[in-house]
């Protein structure tokens, strides 16, 4: 169908019958309809340019959704990586104190050992110079019951002289 234009009505010249249509009536009649085409033709008009606009609109409302949407994915994945790096770190902290806890442990039994070593030394070491001692006593004490120092040597007093040492 063939478009019609608000100059075409205007145009238009309906051919005269006998007994025709009244002329002032078709006149007015194409005049309305030319108006009433021009009005419709320029709200056409307005309608696609708003149709236009709005489809302008839209496409930028879809590409922000779209980035936005992007944007999401993307925060939730680095949101999951330091989550992620976050548990890995903790770990790595804790696996560090275990091993800081282990070898202070370590270190501690190696010293407790080596202080009962030293304890079982110093015993010893005590032991001998009691034993040492003790003769050393037992041999004066000899030297004196033989020079005459002593009139009577009793075996309990002479150890009872070294343990009170």
């Amino acid at each position: 169908m063939e478009r019609i234009f608000s100059t075409d009505v205007e145009q238009f010249e309906p051919k005269v019958r006998w007994r025709g249509y009244d002329r002032a009536e078709v006149s007015d009649m194409l005049l309305r309809v030319t108006r009433e085409l021009e009005t419709l033709r320029t709200e056409l008009a307005q309608a696609s340019a708003t149709l236009e606009q709005q489809k302008s609109e839209l496409a930028g409302y879809r590409a922000q959704e779209n980035t936005l949407q992007q944007a999401l994915i993307l925060a939730q994945k680095t949101a999951d990586d330091t989550r992620a790096n976050a548990h890995r770190e903790a770990e790595l902290i804790q696996e560090d104190a275990r091993q800081k806890v282990a070898d202070i442990q370590r270190d501690m039994e190696a010293r407790l050992n080596d202080l009962r070593w030293e304890i079982e030394r110093l015993r010893l070491d005590k032991q001998k110079f009691v034993n040492s001692f003790r003769a050393m006593l037992e041999s004066h004490l000899r030297d004196l019951a033989e020079q005459g120092g002593l009139s009577v040597i009793d075996g309990d007093a002479v150890e009872d002289a070294a343990q009170g040492s």
